[in-house]
């Protein structure tokens, strides 16, 4: 293992066990902008949270903007203000409501239920049952029909998986590695650095090691299919797939039919391609960007 690979490591392996910046632009953009995957009830909080103060902010400058027209004494201008006013609150309200449902079924999604589960938020007395199942009960553990763990999504910041934490499950444990090798005894850092791997570096697993075990690793949002789950809408249900040839001590990166490509370099890539130690591939635009290492 030389200088850089152990820092990365080290960095990745000693970090804490929950991010508390959740309100960073990118994950705004996640929790509004589909239904796809899951959210923590932190997250949960922190994108409801948003919606409730914009809402007392756009009623405060309605009821600033009223009082004004009210005080110009025309009564054109006082309707034109209120008719104004409301439209536009309306609009945002409306806004707000497609958003509290989009984070509404990622947290759902955590809890292992259909998106659709919000919807018991308009039905009287039962509206109290998604209220606390949501804001307050944990997420089902590791992957899910839904996607990968919120724990481990965001791979700068959060819990490494299982096959980094020696002697210790982790809440992620399916995010990285197959059914076969789940079952296996956690490998050393030492073991970790002289067999072959990814090492993340950009996108959602940033930082974070994963093993290519002698199955590979295929690369989706779909979890019933792939054993690396990605949540990003750059990402097709089955993207790609790694494998390792042990003989000649290469990697094969396949793009498995996925809409955004992969890319080695700026260079769009179909089909099966050759990577030595130390190259990297990415997935879409700007998705995730592994290198491949060995050695």
């Amino acid at each position: 293992m030389n200088g850089s690979e152990f820092d990365a490591f080290a960095t990745y392996y000693n970090r804490p066990e929950m991010d508390s910046r959740v309100l960073t632009w990118d994950r705004l953009k996640y929790y509004y902008t589909s239904t796809n995957g899951r959210i923590s009830r932190l997250e949960y909080f922190a994108a409801t949270a948003m919606i409730y103060v914009a809402f007392l902010g756009a009623g405060f400058a309605l009821m600033m903007f009223s009082f004004a027209s009210i005080f110009s004494g025309n009564i054109f201008t006082v309707l034109g203000t209120f008719g104004m006013g409301w439209l536009l609150y309306f609009v945002l309200w409306l806004a707000g409501a497609v958003a509290c449902f989009l984070a509404g079924a990622k947290r759902a999604h955590d809890r292992n239920k259909s998106g659709w589960f919000v919807l018991l938020y308009f039905v009287p007395i039962l509206s109290l049952w998604p209220f606390v199942e949501l804001y307050f009960l944990p997420g089902t553990a590791g992957n899910n029909l839904y996607g990968n763990d919120p724990l481990v999504r965001f791979g700068t910041a959060l819990t490494p998986p299982p096959n980094m934490q020696p002697g210790a499950p982790s809440r992620g444990a399916a995010t990285a590695e197959t059914s076969a090798t789940a079952m296996r005894p956690s490998p050393s850092p030492q073991q970790m650095f002289h067999s072959p791997r990814l090492l993340g570096t950009g996108g959602e697993y940033a930082n974070a090691t994963i093993p290519v075990d002698a199955g590979g690793i295929v690369m989706g949002r779909d979890a019933a299919r792939c054993n690396l789950v990605l949540n990003s809408g750059q990402v097709s249900r089955v993207h790609a797939r790694v494998t390792f040839r042990a003989d000649q001590g290469q990697f094969i990166v396949e793009d498995l039919g996925s809409s955004n490509g992969v890319f080695i370099g700026q260079q769009q890539v179909s089909g099966k391609s050759t990577l030595a130690s130390g190259q990297s591939f990415r997935l879409g635009k700007d998705a995730a960007t592994f290198t491949v290492l060995c050695g």
